[in-house]
């Protein structure tokens, strides 16, 4: 069975699929920023994105976007989402990803609907084909292990506890290396680019190009920082890995490390994630070890409880008590984390010492949040 072909229209291009002779049924899902809107015709979406928010895009001609939208609210939106008839007697297969999101189905059928097993719910977030939904995941390792009643997050920053910037404002930071090694030039062996993934203090998802300078820091454009997701290589050279450590911190504050990319690595691995805004995150799985010679506890922990958010309070959703053991855990019902809430891993032990090393890593879906979520 192949794949549902997808075929982005014009706002004019799909009113013209809905009238005579084709009169196929307009359907459309409403997100915090945009409405999707679409049509089907044997086992094809045409569709359109129109944006309430234009702020939230690059590259939109506003004026246009305002008038389509305006013409989609006004004459169309009432009249969508009646409904599909659908007749399975035709050459294309129907399977239930065909539909996309937000389709408002009656079936009328005659014949046999098929659904294609290759087509696993995850499987095609991960493609990009289910509108709104996307994959998160974050991986983690600590490598000293220590005794300190707060618990100890799972990151290779120096710090017990991952710092986060200011949360009204946010903050510029810069980024730096301890080796000359790593920077933006055709004849270095290291790390050369950087990719930022971060949250501004409205809580947008950005991905930004860094070029590095080794020692020498570089700042971030973006002032209003106020949550460092994660932060990898895009381009490096005949060391294939990072020489010295990267670091991104507090500008004039070198002492206050957000992430941090370890010597002959290529990713930073620091395990919490904040939920942007607009969005709420269904933690799907985790998973923990711990090698070496004392039992360490490690704990999944959020500041969220059933799906509201409790500020500064890192409630343990999960718990295993591991020794030179592996710990893997996939919720029958995911655990649902709200828009700015804080997900991440940390450990406990009575014995000090460095004879442990902890990875820890979850993985979940991100779904966009419909309009007045």
């Amino acid at each position: 069975m192949a794949q549902a072909d997808k075929i982005y229209k014009s706002w004019t291009e799909l009113k013209l699929l809905i009238v005579s002779p084709k009169s196929l049924k307009l359907q459309y899902h409403q997100y915090t920023y945009r409405y999707h809107i679409f049509v089907l015709e044997a086992g094809v979406e045409y569709s359109t994105e129109l944006w309430t928010d234009t702020s939230q895009v690059k590259g939109v001609n506003v004026t246009q976007n305002n008038i389509d939208l305006a013409d989609f609210v006004n004459n169309y939106k009432a009249g969508a989402n009646l409904g599909i008839d659908l007749d399975v007697n035709v050459q294309n297969d129907i399977v239930v990803s065909d539909f996309g999101s937000g389709a408002s189905v009656d079936a009328n059928i005659s014949g046999d609907v098929t659904v294609d097993a290759f087509k696993d719910f995850y499987f095609e977030v991960a493609r990009g084909n289910v509108n709104g939904h996307s994959n998160m995941h974050s991986i983690g390792e600590r490598p000293d292990v220590e005794v300190h009643s707060q618990g100890i997050d799972v990151w290779t920053g120096d710090e017990y506890i991952i710092p986060i910037p200011d949360q009204v404002d946010g903050e510029q930071l810069s980024i730096v290396s301890t080796s000359d090694d790593d920077t933006d030039n055709s004849g270095s062996i290291g790390a050369r680019k950087i990719d930022l993934h971060y949250l501004d203090k409205d809580g947008i998802q950005y991905e930004v190009e860094i070029l590095l300078n080794g020692t020498t820091p570089v700042d971030t454009i973006a002032t209003n920082i106020r949550f460092v997701q994660f932060m990898h290589v895009t381009e490096v050279g005949s060391n294939t890995v990072a020489v010295g450590d990267i670091t991104i911190y507090r500008k004039t504050d070198s002492d206050r490390v957000y992430s941090k990319i370890s010597v002959g690595g290529n990713m930073a691995l620091s395990n919490h994630r904040m939920i942007p805004a607009g969005y709420t995150y269904y933690l799907k799985e985790w998973s923990a070890s711990a090698t070496g010679t004392k039992r360490v506890a490690i704990r999944l922990r959020a500041t969220a409880e059933h799906g509201i958010i409790r500020p500064g309070v890192f409630l343990f959703q999960d718990t295993c008590n591991l020794l030179d053991s592996v710990y893997v855990k996939a919720f029958a019902v995911p655990i649902c984390l709200p828009e700015f809430s804080i997900v991440k891993t940390s450990l406990w032990t009575s014995v000090g010492g460095v004879n442990a090393y902890v990875s820890a890593g979850f993985r979940g879906v991100l779904i966009e949040n419909e309009s007045g979520v």
